[in-house]
Formats: C-alpha cells, structure tokens, sequence
C-alpha cells in the first residue's frame, strides 16, 4: 500500500480535498465528515468517510445533505455516485442543528440590535425579548472581539446548543458572550468550560 504505483493503478485521484461537478449536482469530497462545507446551503452533497459507520442517517438528520461512502454503510461494497445522488433526493439540504443555528443567530442578533440602543441611551435595565434568553445586564463589561479587531461592549446571552457526547447529541442551554457592535459571538474560556461542565453532567444524569 506504500507503493504509488500501486496505489494510483486503483485510483484516479488521490488529494486531501476535492470538489467536483457532476450531473449538475455539486459534491465535497473529504476524509472526515465535516457540519459546514461549501454549498452547502445551495444543496452540494458532502461525500465523508472515516468514522466506519453502519447508516448516515444520524448526520443527515443533523446537518443536512452528507453521505457516508464507506463500505461499512453500504453493505462492505462500492456506491456509485448516481446511487447517493437518489438517496440524497429526500435529505433536506439544512439539518437540525442548522436550523437551530440560525434561529439562535437570529434571536440574538435582534436582541443585540436593542441593547445597543439601550447602551446608547446609558440605561442600565435589562430587557428580555423572549423569556429566558438574555439572563445578564452586565452592560459595560468589554472584551476583545476579533470580528471588530477591538475591545467591545458585550453581553451575555442564554442560548439552546446541542453537543455530542460518543455520538450521542445532549441539548443543554449555554451561556455565549455577544459583541453589542457586530453580534458575534465571543469566545471566553470560563463560560466555556461551564457549558461544558452542563453537557457531560446531563450525559451522566441520563445515564446513570
């Protein structure tokens, strides 16, 4: 297997990376499955192995149209790629975690949009949109964000997020760390660690 002539009378091509038009449908060719990747949004197919799983289904329920093409899933022989073109027909192009995502996002996005007013006007009330969702009036706490390139005014926002633990996904409701100009959200170590320490602690409740 160590030998290039050997490997290259079975293959085509062999790269890390790869994307190619077929049929006018778009692929993304990649060894590990990916949870974005290019077009995907516009229906290109992600085309994955490495994991050896039994089924896809799991990961198109999540983040949309990806296909694992190893043998494992596919009864231990080759799929053509007209065979995962008609499997793909009936995934939706966004998975669960998208949609999740971009509520969030969106959600978030409004309520920044309105706090930014506030801090503008120097009121120090807070407000909460939908209940539940912003838990912290904090204003004038500052962190650097990196989309701006500058320390910002921030707040701290409650959100929905689902996680994998050994393949299993565990929804819990993070605390995130928002930049008031750009509404980003802001990577800051501690709040991290705790949204963490709620996912494997609800991992273990479930389980024990």
């Amino acid at each position: 297997m160590n030998d290039p002539k050997f490997i290259l009378h079975y293959f085509e091509l062999i790269k890390d990376y790869h994307e190619l038009k077929y049929n006018e449908h778009s692929f993304v060719l990649f060894h590990y499955p990916v949870v974005d990747w290019n077009g995907k949004f516009h229906g290109t197919i992600q085309l994955y192995g490495h994991i050896h799983a039994k089924e896809s289904a799991f990961l198109q329920e999540q983040f949309g149209r990806c296909y694992h093409v190893g043998i494992d899933s596919n009864n231990y022989a080759p799929i053509s790629i007209d065979e995962v073109i008609a499997r793909m027909e009936h995934v939706d192009r966004v998975g669960f975690i998208d949609d999740l995502y971009q509520d969030a996002k969106v959600n978030v996005w409004h309520q920044v949009v309105v706090m930014t007013k506030i801090l503008k006007n120097r009121s120090k009330e807070a407000i909460t949109l939908k209940p539940g969702c912003i838990h912290r009036g904090d204003f004038g706490m500052k962190q650097f964000c990196y989309e701006c390139y500058s320390e910002q005014e921030v707040i701290i926002v409650r959100k929905k997020e689902v996680f994998l633990v050994k393949g299993e996904p565990i929804k819990v409701v993070s605390d995130v760390m928002i930049c008031t100009v750009c509404g980003e959200e802001i990577f800051n170590k501690e709040f991290d660690g705790k949204n963490m320490a709620r996912v494997y602690q609800k991992f273990r409740n479930k389980h024990n």
